[in-house]
């Protein structure tokens, strides 16, 4: 013995069929997760699905766009037609643009709901 440590040919064989063996059961799973987790192509199904859906939220959305009408209860809150508030906006806001932007502000703050209470402070002492 000349001081070397030298594995024996054996061992080494082994631990290279280990290596590949692992990196093979590795690709298999892989392989496996990437089919089990792949989503399912869209059919005709759930493209008609998703199609009247779409067309349920637009004939909902329509009279709110399109037509007059009262907003809530309160008196003095009206829902107009877009064209009409585009007009109206720009009438406005070539008069005196300052004043256009803070009532247009002002309404809006109005219209709004008010944000919820802040908590209560936290006793320190508790």
């Amino acid at each position: 013995m000349n001081g070397h440590l030298r594995p024996s040919r054996p061992h080494l064989f082994t631990t290279a069929i280990g290596v590949l063996g692992a990196f093979f059961i590795m690709g298999i799973l892989v392989w496996i997760m990437v089919r089990v987790t792949r989503p399912e192509p869209i059919g005709q199904g759930r493209a008609k699905e998703r199609k009247t859906a779409l067309v349920q939220i637009r004939n909902d959305e329509a009279p709110m766009l399109y037509q007059n009408s009262a907003q809530g209860a309160a008196p003095g809150f009206v829902r107009i037609n877009i064209s009409n508030a585009m007009d109206l906006i720009l009438r406005e806001y070539k008069q005196d643009a300052q004043k256009a932007r803070a009532e247009m502000i002002a309404r809006a703050d109005k219209a709004a709901t008010p944000p919820p209470a802040p908590p209560p402070p936290v006793n320190p002492y508790e």
